[in-house]
């Protein structure tokens, strides 16, 4: 399915490229695996050591992507500090008068007002 498709998007370009580099890891893996064991080095430890690399090499590639993100959500928060502090004149601030709004039914001129005691 994947091969069918007319346009190939970024991520499946860069899935494509660490895909790559996996396998050119790995041929380059056995290899040194089988010289360390031939060397006297026993099997069991051969393959934590490779498990060992993989994981540190997955690290670094998490390591390196926490950070892009970190600079590119950086580079957004100051293009967007930048744009709103082009001095601009600032709005009024809007003033709510709960006098108002809200009037208070003790008082003395609304004391009578027949919309504060309504018969339930």
């Amino acid at each position: 399915m994947a091969t069918e498709a007319k346009k190939k998007g970024l991520t499946y370009r860069i899935g494509f490229v660490f895909g790559g580099l996996s396998a050119r890891y790995r041929r380059f893996e056995a290899p040194m695996l089988r010289w360390a064991i031939e060397k006297g080095m026993s099997a069991t430890l051969a393959s934590l050591l490779s498990g060992l690399v993989r994981l540190s090499l997955i690290g670094a590639f998490l390591y390196l992507a926490f950070w892009v993100v970190v600079a590119v959500i950086g580079v957004i928060l100051c293009k967007e500090l930048l744009l709103n502090s082009s001095g601009a004149e600032e709005e009024e601030l809007v003033v709510f008068k709960a006098d108002e709004v809200f009037p208070d039914p003790y008082s003395p001129e609304n004391m009578s007002d027949p919309a504060f005691y309504r018969e339930i």
